[in-house]
């Protein structure tokens, strides 16, 4: 599969990264944040998401991030997260747009691939995001996954070979309930204490 995208992106944001093709809808990939790839070229997690599509029958696929800062370090994310980069209600509104956005592909594919890995510093954020996408869907949306880290969080394509095929030729499901059943030390960002802002 050749590299054929659409972007949708204002700045320093990446609001989506569309493959283009007949199943560009159906196959959604829902990760931390996106790195470098734009309407030209590539990069590592993209090209591992194009080789997973391919493999799994798909011509294209939607990306889409829990957060819409570039940013090549996760932890650069996490400090515009805490308003280090940009004043916070810019922050705010940029995280609201967002929900908005990941819902919206997520309730039109038919496969969601969670893929945010083990730097999901905000466990809180990802529920908000979750729950966005059920209220949207107006039932559970079902996630699947590459793999379940140790942590119970879904992995990330680009720790991955580009020729490693998941069993049975197929992404499998991700438990998410595991992120409802308690309160945890990771639900800690600054958003998560106040989701009913995002609602």
């Amino acid at each position: 599969m050749g590299y054929d995208p659409k972007v949708y992106s204002d700045g320093n944001y990446r609001w989506t990264l569309t493959q283009k093709g007949k199943d560009e809808t159906r196959l959604c990939w829902l990760m931390l944040n996106p790195s470098t790839a734009d309407e030209k070229k590539s990069d590592h997690t993209v090209s591992r998401c194009l080789n997973f599509a391919a493999q799994w029958g798909f011509d294209g696929f939607t990306i889409v991030n829990l957060y819409p800062y570039r940013s090549q370090d996760y932890g650069q994310c996490r400090d515009w997260v805490s308003g280090k980069f940009e004043p916070d209600d810019k922050v705010s509104a940029a995280l609201a747009k967002n929900l908005d956005i990941v819902a919206d592909a997520v309730t039109q594919a038919d496969t969601v691939v969670a893929a945010w890995g083990n730097h999901a510093w905000d466990w809180g954020w990802a529920k908000t995001t979750i729950r966005r996408c059920d209220d949207r869907a107006g039932k559970e949306v079902s996630f699947s996954c590459l793999r379940t880290n140790l942590t119970g969080m879904p992995s990330h394509p680009g720790l991955y070979r580009g020729n490693l095929i998941p069993v049975g030729n197929a992404p499998g499901l991700w438990d998410r309930t595991f992120l409802f059943r308690k309160q945890t030390s990771h639900d800690v960002g600054r958003i998560s204490e106040a989701p009913s802002a995002f609602y």
